[in-house]
């Protein structure tokens, strides 16, 4: 009986999965799909077919798994299936007496072993082989194997394409140099961008195009000025590693302007030879001049290698190519450039499996996917560079790729993976950079770069102004130290991303001398530069309409924030921090019904919207209107932009109400301050107690790890420290108090919630409306007269204004 339970549950899933992804291609009668000869659009031709039916004649015959493939790689006439083909169990697929696709099956399944067997034994819990699908996803892209839980758990990844030979001329596979890479194929992936992408890969990110302050040029062998270039130049992308920290001061400089210098006995012995062989490759690519910060940027020069580091997005944004070499290091350099001085053989071992008479090139992952596991990718420096860059090369796992705004491609694959959706660092800011300062897309940028890597973790506010100044054409008044002053007082409020899913790390500043730092920068606790982790940062801020949403919140500013070089900074010499967007949205909201509205918007009248139906345990189905969450001045009326890039997880891509959108273009310039890292405000404080809860099986994801209590021991709300060190002063403290551990808040902001909940008291119920006020407040600590943040939480303002409070002026560090 549990058996079969266990089977139907399994056949209930797969048929879930094959029907959301496309369809279902069942054990028989596949071959029925297929079509006549080809049309001429390289699918294949009768002559073709008939030298593959020959070849392959088991498989065309009776196999579906090879009649599949075969379709799917174009050597049999008709269109490329669209669907999945379910190949059953390990045990299943193992048992099937086919000789030609057998060997690809056994090599596939010996790499899952490898790869995800032993986790068993590491105590995750993993699915046997009768519990265990494989099946073959025929897309545009390549025939992909997959292995896939009854859980919709898709583990490992075979993209496969049939090699090309004499006997089979279709095929898109190349069976590779093993120590060499062939240059010809990125000079024709660039001509062949260049000629046929047009506006796509021109500038997507809409910056003006402008000339580094100094440039290697790769024919005289020496630095020259930026403005003096005449042409394009190439941007290097990699991370320095063991190489030796060459800095070029004044003193350097001079003697680097001399022509041929680069080419020099010690110029050689001081410069990585990662350098030297991006100088060999944009010669290759016939491009004149390079750009590498190793060179590039001077130091010394008093404002000048700050300027440089605000203009990195746009020097990789501004570059015809970047070369990122995600492979080795600085001194390793580039692996597989024949007769390059310092470049080793690549060693390549490529996966070439025998099918039938054929071979099969197997690529691990799906073929639009790029990012690796190397060491580059853990690297912060590296992250701005890749998102900023128009057209990239890859030097990574021992061959060559190329990603644009329109294809990727492979040195082991003559054709090419068209990308269907939009490259995911252009997703990642493409409706910020149309005007719109959505803070979930901030967020999404934010975090993934927040947990790379710094050798210097001083580095986390250099590392990432580059695309900072970039957003600042969107975020009015730019960013201080990460934080979008428009939205200042919300942005302050970050707290870690998922508090279940752990702590942050305190960044602290490295010994490195003062003159080696490329930007004198601080780690201001009140900010995620000063931490090492995944935040979450407003994306709950009512902005963009959804009939669906179950919950919403507005901030409201309770305070007026300033800030200073120093804690000493006098009160004249602060700059008042403007957060315009608070500052206008009550008149945005009251004006939108009535007046005519800004440039580019549409208004639209709502109609009521109707609750889903839905079964409980202790209720019948209901039916109803369902209340629709409007933030505070908005109703009947909802707002849409005809420049708006609409997401594919946004409904109706609507707004609650029109603000001003600015026009970006190539002369829209940024617009950042100078990055002061003292804030100042006059706020209440209190002194509350601390004490943490156990979340287990608790699954609102926005439940914090403490209780907050007040002095008789009532609870008035919740709090997350932000690094483990301060979880654990908390539980020390609690042994001998029941109160818990005492600490220190203030309110920075307060917060009007809005919820749609369905559940009460473990009853269903029809959607009642909760609204809620409440002050965001920061746990801190004083030293020196300066309060230090060490985690965030949320008081109910009624419980909040109850209590013994205290007037701060406070001094943010």
């Amino acid at each position: 009986m549990v058996d079969s339970y266990l089977a139907a549950f399994y056949e209930l899933w797969v048929w879930v999965i094959v029907m959301l992804l496309g369809g279902v291609l069942l054990f028989g009668g596949f071959h029925n799909q297929l079509q006549g000869p080809g049309d001429g659009n390289g699918r294949g031709t009768a002559a073709t077919e008939q030298l593959v039916t020959r070849r392959f004649a088991i498989s065309s015959n009776n196999c579906r798994v090879c009649q599949a493939l075969l379709q799917a790689w174009g050597v049999v006439a008709g269109d490329p299936p669209k669907n999945i083909l379910m190949l059953g169990s390990f045990e299943d697929v193992m048992a099937m007496d086919c000789p030609t696709h057998k060997s690809l099956i056994e090599a596939y399944v010996r790499a899952w072993e490898e790869n995800y067997g032993a986790r068993e034994a590491r105590g995750h819990p993993r699915w046997t082989g009768r519990e265990t699908s494989m099946m073959l996803s025929l897309s545009d892209e390549r025939p992909l194997l997959q292995e896939f839980g009854t859980l919709g758990d898709a583990s490992l990844e075979w993209s496969l394409s049939l090699a090309k030979s004499r006997s089979q001329p279709i095929g898109q596979g190349r069976i590779l140099d093993p120590n060499y890479i062939d240059l010809n194929v990125i000079k024709h992936w660039m001509s062949d961008c260049q000629a046929h992408h047009g506006a796509a890969c021109s500038n997507p990110m809409r910056l003006f195009s402008i000339s580094p302050a100094w440039l290697v040029d790769v024919e005289q062998k020496c630095l020259v000025p930026g403005h003096s270039r005449s042409g394009p130049f190439v941007a290097l992308s990699y991370r320095w590693g063991t190489a030796k920290r060459f800095q070029v001061g004044p003193l350097e400089l001079q003697l680097l302007r001399q022509p041929h210098i680069l080419d020099d006995r010690i110029s050689l012995e001081e410069i990585p030879a990662m350098v030297h062989h991006a100088i060999h490759l944009a010669s290759v690519l016939g491009i004149r001049y390079l750009w590498v910060d190793m060179l590039c940027i001077v130091h010394g020069e008093g404002q000048g290698a700050a300027k440089q580091l605000n203009l990195m997005g746009a020097i990789y944004a501004s570059a015809i190519v970047t070369i990122v070499a995600a492979d080795g290091d600085g001194s390793e350099g580039i692996a597989g450039l024949k007769g390059v001085p310092g470049s080793a053989s690549r060693n390549l071992s490529q996966q070439i499996i025998r099918f039938g008479d054929e071979k099969v090139v197997i690529r691990r992952g799906r073929m639009v996917f790029l990012e690796g596991d190397t060491p580059y990718y853990t690297r912060g420096w590296t992250y701005q560079e890749r998102l900023m860059a128009t057209r990239k090369i890859y030097f990574q796992d021992g061959q060559v790729h190329w990603e644009c705004r329109r294809v990727v491609l492979h040195e082991e694959t003559s054709g090419q993976a068209e990308v269907f959706t939009v490259p995911y660092s252009e997703s990642q800011l493409r409706q910020m950079l149309a005007g719109f300062p959505k803070l979930s897309e901030l967020q999404n940028v934010i975090n993934d770069y927040n947990v790379l890597d710094l050798t210097n973790e001083e580095d986390a506010l250099p590392g990432s102004l580059g695309v900072l100044s970039v957003l600042s054409r969107t975020f009015k008044g730019g960013f201080l130290y990460g934080l979008p002053e428009m939205f200042f007082d919300a942005a302050l409020g970050w707290q870690p991303d998922n508090p279940q899913r752990g702590p942050m790390t305190r960044r602290r500043h490295s010994d490195r001398a003062e003159h080696l730092k490329l930007f004198k920068s601080g780690l201001p606790s009140w900010s995620w530069i000063g931490w090492k982790g995944r935040i979450s940062m407003g994306w709950q801020e009512a902005l963009l309409f959804n009939d669906l949403q179950s919950y919403i919140h507005e901030v409201t500013p309770i305070t007026r924030w300033f800030t200073g070089r120093s804690p000493t900074t006098p009160e004249p010499l602060r700059r008042e921090i403007r957060p315009y967007w608070f500052e206008n949205r009550r008149r945005w909201k009251r004006l939108a019904p009535i007046s005519t509205l800004p440039e580019g918007w549409t208004r639209h009248e709502v109609r009521p919207v109707r609750a889903p139906s839905y079964e409980s345990g202790y209720q019948q189905a209901l039916n109803g209107d369902r209340a629709q969450l409007w933030p505070d001045g908005c109703g009947r009326f909802v707002y849409s932009h005809r420049k708006f890039p609409r997401d594919k997880l946004e409904r109706h891509g609507l707004f609650f109400y029109p603000f001003p959108v600015p026009n970006i273009d190539e002369f829209t310039p940024s617009d950042m301050p100078e990055q002061t890292a003292f804030l100042f405000c006059r706020t209440l404080g209190a002194r509350l107690w601390a004490r943490e809860q156990d979340l287990r099986g608790n699954f609102d994801l926005e439940a914090m790890p403490v209780q907050l209590f007040n002095e008789v021991g009532n609870t008035i709300g919740t709090l997350q420290p932000h690094d483990g060190s301060q979880m654990a002063e908390i539980r020390s403290a609690s042994r001998g108090n029941k109160l818990g551990a005492e600490v220190t808040v203030v309110a920075i902001n307060m917060i009007r919630r809005q919820k749609l909940t369905r559940y009460e008291g473990g009853l269903s119920s029809g959607y009642p409306l909760i609204i809620q006020d409440i002050y965001t407040v920061l746990w801190v600590e004083w030293e020196g007269g300066v309060a230090y943040r060490k985690g965030v939480g949320s008081v109910e303002k009624a419980m909040w204004e109850q209590l013994k409070l205290y007037d701060f002026n406070l001094v943010l560090g």
